[in-house]
């Protein structure tokens, strides 16, 4: 009949010996690529919108415009946010005429119809003239905006390792080097199925201790009505319940 023979720790524990373990950890790892795949992508517009800003700026020379019309919002709803003004203004001997051209709305609220306003005008596209300060005001906010979602993906790299690294921990430390006790169960576990928890304790020199047991439904190693568990090093009300399968995979059977 084969005995239960505990190897000391370090014990030699591999991933892969771990029912579901490198399922969990993939939904670790998938998780966090998605945030990261999102991060980057809403980095890549914000690069190629400011490449179209560098662009314009390269070609872009001030014009005096004179105003035709301003469109504001609501009194109310004027902070921070965006008028727009109909502009005329004259390029190399020709009138022109640019609507749509965004300002901030407390300045465009001080302009009434013949207002002088200062623009950016590519000669190239006349059309979509803007207003010189809004123009510059814009493109400081998607620099930082830019740098700020590339440290939210190096940020969001760095969590996704971490947390990574954490799952992995807890996944083997348990078995490799955590201590191995008698677990008494606080419930009757009886009709369990899947994975689940449940409150448990152990004895250590004589102290009573109260943890949270993780196992997964099936043939526990039983001694009575105890049942074999490892301690989660880095979470000491934390244990891993181990079944008979997982201690033969792992050769604690002689």
């Amino acid at each position: 009949m084969a005995q239960l023979a505990i190897p000391g720790a370090p014990r030699k524990v591999s991933l892969t010996q771990l029912p579901g373990a490198v399922r969990r950890l993939a939904v670790v790892a998938a998780v966090g690529l998605l945030l990261v795949a999102c991060l980057w992508g809403a980095g890549f517009e914000a690069r190629a919108w400011l490449s179209g800003e560098r662009e314009f700026l390269a070609r872009a020379i001030d014009v005096k415009g004179t105003v035709a019309e301003v469109s504001l919002p609501p009194p109310n709803e004027r902070d921070h946010a965006t008028a727009t003004m109909r502009v005329l203004f004259t390029l190399d001997g020709d009138s022109h005429t640019a609507s749509g051209v965004p300002m901030d709305a407390r300045v465009a609220e001080g302009l009434g119809r013949g207002a002088s306003v200062e623009l950016l005008v590519d000669p190239t596209r006349p059309e979509r003239a803007r207003e010189k300060q809004w123009a510059s005001d814009r493109q400081t906010s998607v620099l930082v905006a830019n740098l700020g979602l590339g440290l939210g993906v190096l940020l969001t790299l760095a969590l996704l390792a971490r947390e990574g690294r954490r799952a992995l921990r807890r996944e083997l430390d348990p078995l490799r080097v955590g201590a191995i006790v008698w677990l008494t169960p606080s419930v009757d576990t009886t009709g369990a199925t899947g994975e689940f928890t449940f409150p448990a304790s152990y004895f250590r020199d004589d102290v009573k201790h109260e943890v949270t047991a993780r196992a997964v439904a099936g043939s526990w190693v039983r001694n009575g009505e105890k049942v074999l568990a490892a301690l989660v090093p880095s979470e000491p009300t934390w244990v891993l319940v181990i079944d008979e399968a997982l201690a033969r995979r792992l050769g604690w059977y002689r």
